[in-house]
């Protein structure tokens, strides 16, 4: 394994960054409920009315980048809602990687299961993380949180996952909403893998299998955003997450958001294309699973996936090609 990767952060610099990383999770959250069932203002990335924005997740993020360059100004950002993040270097070993708001559907149809996720790595490996959620036991929401070799929390209770059960019918577990048509279940678990909930926020999920609510999830090519905080939250509560390499092709523990291991030191950019299957959850349900677990060869969805990151391309060339008109000559 290369050396970069090492941890290089002293417990002392962990316990400042989870710290903040709770602050502003926390207020963000509060910035989002100030927002939560009242007009909004929404445009969509995507055609067909597809990855809906709104005011809220912007006043999010503008407020957490703020922060973050104020408190850190030698870190850097990656942040879902900002292609470029201005004053944020992006070669920094520090990077802080957030969802503004995930769960963008829900909260705009005004459905309270969403979140705010904070993740911070260092040298691509996750070593803080707070995630977040509204709550129906306090008006301010919980934040989810933990750092590398700190232990998991939900605001001051601490977050602990036992190695069990297998996967049964009378737990639940979370799935993307079209999951029949990715995954293939083997025998004898194909109608034993749980009572299946889609939530439509995959902070959410995360944030609930550390907690033990779901015994673990599917996640299918997440973008690094939707689970830099979960997988280190999930891991530091006692559970694993599993990934899905794909040279070779075989699963193991998730460890780094850079799967090569033996490049240079990840940049922002670099880490903004990692894009895996990963089962979060209990230790063994999640290795359990992913033994049993197959991705199915769907040409209709990879040629799905190939026509979307042509789009993306064909966006960003624009979007380059315009600035480059524009500048001062």
């Amino acid at each position: 394994m290369c050396g970069y990767i090492e941890r290089m952060l002293t417990e002392t610099e962990l316990q400042t960054i989870e710290e903040a990383a709770v602050r502003l999770a926390r207020e963000s959250g509060k910035i989002l409920m100030g927002y939560f069932r009242k007009p909004l203002e929404v445009s969509y990335k995507l055609e067909n009315r597809r990855s809906p924005v709104t005011d809220a997740d912007h006043a999010s993020d503008a407020y957490l980048q703020q922060e973050i360059k104020r408190l850190f100004p030698s870190h850097g950002i990656i942040s879902e809602e900002t292609e470029d993040e201005d004053g944020a270097p992006q070669d920094a070993e520090v990077i802080w990687i957030l969802d503004p708001l995930d769960g963008t559907s829900n909260f705009m149809n005004g459905l309270p299961v969403f979140g705010v996720s904070i993740g911070v790595v260092e040298r691509g490996k996750p070593v803080v993380a707070a995630i977040f959620l509204p709550s129906v036991t306090s008006l301010e929401g919980n934040v989810y949180h933990a750092r590398a070799g700190g232990g998991a929390f939900c605001d001051d209770r601490r977050l602990t996952l036992e190695d069990g059960p297998l996967p049964t019918n009378s737990l639940l577990v979370a799935m993307p909403s079209f999951f029949l048509r990715m995954f293939k279940f083997q025998e004898p678990i194909r109608r034993h893998i749980g009572e299946v909930r889609s939530t439509g926020s995959i902070a959410h999920d995360m944030a609930q299998i550390a907690d033990g609510v779901f015994q673990y999830a599917v996640q299918s090519r997440p973008w690094i955003w939707d689970v830099a905080a979960g997988v280190l939250l999930v891991r530091e509560a006692g559970g694993e997450v599993m990934e899905l390499r794909r040279q070779p092709k075989r699963w193991l523990p998730f460890e780094n958001f850079d799967n090569t291991l033996n490049g240079p030191m990840p940049t922002a950019q670099s880490l903004r294309k990692w894009r895996e299957v990963i089962i979060p959850g209990n230790k063994a349900a999640a290795v359990y699973m992913s033994e049993r677990l197959n991705i199915r060869r769907n040409l209709m969805l990879r040629a799905k996936f190939r026509i979307r990151a042509w789009r993306e391309r064909r966006r960003q060339k624009r979007k380059e090609e315009s600035a480059k008109s524009s500048a001062p000559t």
